[in-house]
């Protein structure tokens, strides 16, 4: 079913690149396999299956849930391209519901309405916890199971965290979770069951030992290059100055269009749809330092938000981190996002925004 994609294209902004890493990076702070004051994990010491990427195994779940020609995918009207991909892979109808303020679901009433107005019965329905947040769950739950639809619990910002009813990754009949964007492993995508549903079949393809020494390299380059990519004193003393500079100077702020697409994006790949994930990842996974890796992401957002409390023109969406979050980034609303969006990337600030999405009449992406 083709889809009608909102793009931001900045080829003319002449970003660089950011002064920190976005990704973790092996250190001594991250490894040493201690769960000590650790927050729960529905992923960690369950039966599984280890994709590549988290995309592929949405795929996965979605294509055991009947999503397909015949069987429509509820997605969030907020999303990257790649939690979407699966489903246009398998020529499935996208319908995105709409998200209230707080990026919450919608009331379940809004979701009766779109299932009657689908072209092809609703099969799976995505639940995204954004940023680590845990999302509302059990009004969801209880919709999907009274329409029979499979609940896939989307937790690629959420590989740790629990929520007042439990751990999450273990409320949705399917559990998806990227585990490269919370520990030191170069690739990685997690499927778990909860329901009495079977595991989807083994991932066919496997890396060969070069590609994994290469992996393993890659890794312990990384780790160097991370020692070397620090802010340091001057660079703080000089942003006054580098701001003022920015105001002096003409700048391109990008493009908006937008195109019909009825293919995955370029971020998704058909051949990697059944590539298992690096036996390296798996090892650094088990490896890991959890307890460690949870603090100093907590301590992290905390700096953030205490940074952020009084500065003129932008909110934490999340001003306070809740007991039993890891989060994954800070998100911040900004009143002016054309400008500052732009002075921020250009100072080399690790800020993202999702630059494809699917169209919809939601006024919150």
């Amino acid at each position: 079913m083709p889809l009608n994609i909102d793009y931001f294209d900045s080829s003319a902004c002449g970003f660089p690149g950011p002064r920190v890493p976005l990704l973790p990076r092996l250190s001594t702070q991250t490894l040493a396999n201690d769960a000590a004051g650790a927050v729960p994990s529905g992923f960690l010491g369950k039966p599984s299956r280890f994709f590549t990427r988290g995309r592929y195994a949405l795929h996965a779940a979605m294509q055991a849930a009947g999503v397909g020609p015949k069987g429509a995918l509820l997605a969030p009207a907020y999303h990257c391209r790649t939690m979407l991909d699966p489903a246009v892979a398998l020529a499935a109808e996208v319908v995105l519901y709409p998200l209230r303020e707080d990026l919450a679901p919608p009331h379940v009433d809004e979701l009766h309405r779109l299932c009657d107005a689908a072209g092809e019965r609703v099969r799976a329905l995505l639940l995204t916890h954004y940023f680590g947040f845990p999302q509302e769950i059990g009004p969801i739950a209880a919709f999907c199971r009274a329409e029979g639809i499979v609940l896939i619990e989307d937790c690629s910002h959420a590989f740790f965290g629990e929520s007042g009813a439990g751990t999450l990754g273990t409320f949705g009949d399917y559990a998806v979770a990227s585990p490269y964007k919370f520990l030191p492993c170069s690739d990685g995508g997690v499927l778990v069951v909860n329901s009495a549903a079977a595991l989807p079949p083994e991932p066919l393809a496997r890396f060969g030992l070069l590609a994994e020494t290469r992996a393993v390299i890659g890794n312990l380059l990384a780790a160097g290059k991370r020692r070397r990519e620090q802010v340091s004193r001057n660079d703080i003393a000089r942003i006054a100055d580098d701001v003022r500079a920015l105001t002096r100077t003409p700048f391109s702020t990008g493009g908006m269009y937008t195109r019909q697409e009825t293919t995955p994006s370029a971020f998704y790949s058909i051949a990697e749809q059944g590539q298992a994930g690096h036996v390296a990842s798996a090892w650094l996974i088990r490896l890991a330092n959890v307890g460690n890796v949870g603090m100093l992401r907590g301590r992290n957002y905390r700096r953030w938000a205490d940074a952020t409390r009084n500065l003129p023109g932008c909110r934490a969406l999340r001003p306070l981190l809740p007991d039993g979050c890891v989060p994954y980034m800070f998100p911040l609303l900004i009143d002016d996002p054309k400008f500052s969006f732009h002075a921020l990337k250009k100072l080399g600030v690790p800020i993202w925004r999702w630059d494809e999405m699917a169209a919809s009449g939601c006024a919150i992406p």
